[in-house]
């Protein structure tokens, strides 16, 4: 019985783990078209893609934040682990993400 409910567990990390993938890939792409954008003036157009590319950042990021939430509700039933779980989620996956952009916008 523990170990069918091991697996269960191990599946739902690996399910947070391939459904997050796709987002922090396109995270990464988005924040590498900055540096391109910033190097030419800017003129009307530029600034429409920037909020383009600004308005798919943010969705992309709360909806990386809803299915992390989503599976950590199905993994963990108390609230206090659930919270500490998405913290460490948090700060670790996607404080690189933020790390990694300015370090390519310095």
């Amino acid at each position: 019985m523990k170990i069918k409910q091991h697996k269960e567990k191990l599946e739902i990390i690996r399910d947070i783990i391939r459904e997050t993938l796709l987002g922090n890939a396109a995270l990464i792409v988005l924040a590498a078209m900055v540096p391109v954008v910033l190097v030419k003036p800017w003129d009307s157009m530029t600034f429409i893609f920037m909020g383009a590319v600004c308005v798919s950042f943010a969705v992309i990021l709360l909806w990386l934040v809803y299915i992390v939430c989503l599976y950590i509700g199905t993994l963990v039933k108390n609230i206090f682990i659930r919270i500490f779980a998405f913290s460490i989620w948090a700060l670790s996956a996607e404080g690189a993400i933020i790390y990694n952009m300015i370090k390519i916008l310095s």
